[in-house]
């Protein structure tokens, strides 16, 4: 047996570009490892650092804590509230409230790239076929309106 003691460390990244994050569990002997993000590959910033050592004189038998996704959990009881710290206030709601408050936002994400998406091409029709048009003042206008 070897009598170098193994440490892990669980490095908690997020990305500077699409707020991914990224968990990686790395041996202490200095492995190199990557700083960008597997998705956009932009920067990762570093959130923490946790020695993530199994002690060894664990054995099979013990039981290891087992942490689960809690949004793979069914809920069996949409009246349970939760309470949580948002911006130096506690907030509860319940599961029900929650789930519906998720439904909210991504329907709120999909009419906002909607809406985006109209106003890019409304500013390429009028950017391309008017740009020699008497009346840029309108042009402005309506660029402006637009948010372009």
């Amino acid at each position: 047996m070897n009598d170098i003691k193994e440490t892990w460390f669980k490095w908690d990244y997020v990305c500077t570009n699409c707020d991914s994050h990224v968990e990686m569990t790395i041996k202490s002997i200095g492995l190199p490892h990557s700083e960008v993000c597997p998705k956009c590959h932009f920067a990762l910033s570093l959130m923490s650092v946790v020695d993530v050592t199994i002690p060894t004189k664990q054995t099979k038998e013990d039981k290891m804590d087992t942490l689960i996704d809690p949004t793979l959990i069914p809920i069996t009881n949409p009246a349970q509230q939760v309470s949580v710290f948002v911006d130096g206030g506690r907030v509860t709601k319940t599961l029900e409230e929650i789930s519906a408050d998720i439904v909210k936002y991504n329907n709120l994400i999909k009419e906002l790239h909607n809406h985006n998406n109209k106003v890019f091409l409304v500013d390429n029709i009028i950017s391309s076929r008017f740009e020699d048009s008497d009346d840029q003042d309108t042009l402005k206008e309506i660029a402006q309106a637009l948010g372009s």
